[in-house]
């Protein structure tokens, strides 16, 4: 019975966002897209930066333009809002092209709009390297500089920031950049040429994020493909810093919301872990630890973070050094296998941090997945008005799970908005 409800529900909703989509798509009809300066380009990187900020530009957003002009990028920013004419005037001296066009079709939109200007006029395709970014993240001034130099690796045909397993893997399209190789690809050209923007949060992420990925991943070597922030990282950060992998648990959301599915960080299985031994066998060990990657997670952690890594820690730095080692993998096996499920800028929002990733989602409250303790690492090592600020945009929203009723909840439930 849930199934056949569910099933109606989701069709109530899809409907429901055909028609707005399609209301907001010919009132453009009475809408244009103004574009209010526009500057010579001169053979420089591009980077395209989609927004919806109305009146006056965000500071983190002040921070993305400086920093990418400081680097000598050729600024392309697309608002669904409108600025204030003082706002209009201030970025003047940073943006090379900036236009306000109707709000429709979210950031997917205004990635088309510029992409489409890119390809109509060839003396922009002579760009090295391309960069889309929109304003559903925080961007903190702190390495923002050099991740948009790792975004420029001309090693590297394409650059991720983060990946996503949420779904199907793909790569987070908030940001990346792609080479002109990419550009000139015609499944490049085609996949923007087909793409018809839509008011859908759904649909942008199904045949926008999705369709670009295997769009890439299909147009481009693996080894060519680069993402900053993943398991990968996460491995070599540890090794560099052992200590690292005590410190993840703590700084990982552990909240249980029933939106989302991603596995989460558990004290008791770490304790579970940490009683791992080889009073059968070896491969009696290897099982009971798969069992605890497999577990579906269905009950609250009865012990304290802090006495399960103090238990995990004693374990492995025990003298019974081949038992130490085989629990010291296990515990690592599991920790990668816990932040490498979901949407990896959501689920490692605090570690991507540390690790360096200057980008922040927006909507980790909104999606009920910050428990207070994310937000309060992030913030406490940002500066004092970047802190004020991400403060006020992420709780600008209340949970959705708890704070939406009626047809909202339903559209949110299955990810409509």
């Amino acid at each position: 019975m849930t199934g056949i409800v569910n099933l109606m529900l989701f069709l109530i909703g899809s409907v429901y966002m055909e028609v707005k989509s399609f209301i907001s798509k010919y009132s453009l009809l009475f809408s244009k897209n103004q574009v209010h300066f526009s500057k010579k380009y001169n053979q420089q990187h591009i980077l395209i930066y989609a927004i919806y900020q109305k009146d006056n530009l965000r500071l983190d957003s002040l921070n993305v333009i400086k920093t990418a002009k400081a680097l000598g990028l050729f600024i392309i920013m697309v608002n669904t809002s409108r600025l204030l004419p003082s706002s209009v005037s201030e970025i003047k001296d940073f943006v090379d092209i900036y236009v306000e066009r109707p709000n429709f079709g979210y950031d997917f939109g205004s990635y088309k709009y510029a992409i489409n200007l890119i390809n109509n006029d060839k003396k922009y395709m002579v760009s090295k390297k391309i960069i889309i970014l929109n304003d559903s993240v925080f961007s903190c001034s702190k390495n923002l500089n050099q991740t948009f130099q790792d975004l420029l690796n001309e090693k590297y045909n394409v650059v991720g920031v983060t990946e996503n397993l949420d779904i199907e893997h793909h790569i987070a399209s908030y940001c990346m950049s792609f080479d002109n190789t990419v550009m000139n690809n015609q499944l490049f050209i085609k996949f923007w040429k087909n793409f018809k923007p839509k008011n859908n949060r759904r649909y942008n992420i199904n045949s926008g994020e999705l369709m670009l990925s295997k769009m890439l991943f299909n147009s481009v070597a693996l080894n060519k493909i680069n993402i900053l922030y993943n398991g990968r990282s996460i491995l070599n950060s540890i090794d560099k810093d052992p200590n690292l992998c005590y410190e993840i648990p703590l700084i990982t959301c552990q909240c249980d919301s029933p939106l989302i599915p991603w596995h989460k960080i558990k004290a008791d299985e770490i304790i579970e872990l940490s009683k791992l031994n080889f009073d059968y066998n070896e491969r009696d060990f290897i099982l009971r630890h798969q069992s605890l990657l497999d577990s579906k997670q269905t009950i609250q952690s009865t012990h304290s973070m802090d006495d399960a890594l103090l238990q995990i820690k004693s374990k492995i730095d025990g003298e019974d050094i081949k038992l130490a080692d085989a629990i010291k993998h296990a515990y690592l096996g599991y920790l990668i296998n816990r932040v490498t499920s979901g949407s990896q800028i959501h689920q490692n929002a605090a570690l991507f941090f540390k690790l360096g990733c200057p980008f922040i989602k927006l909507d980790l409250n909104y999606r009920g997945i910050d428990d207070g303790k994310v937000f309060s690492y992030i913030s406490s090592n940002l500066p004092d008005d970047e802190s004020k600020l991400l403060k006020q945009l992420i709780f600008a929203r209340g949970r959705g799970d708890l704070t939406l009723r009626g047809l909202n909840l339903v559209l949110f439930r299955f990810g409509f908005k």
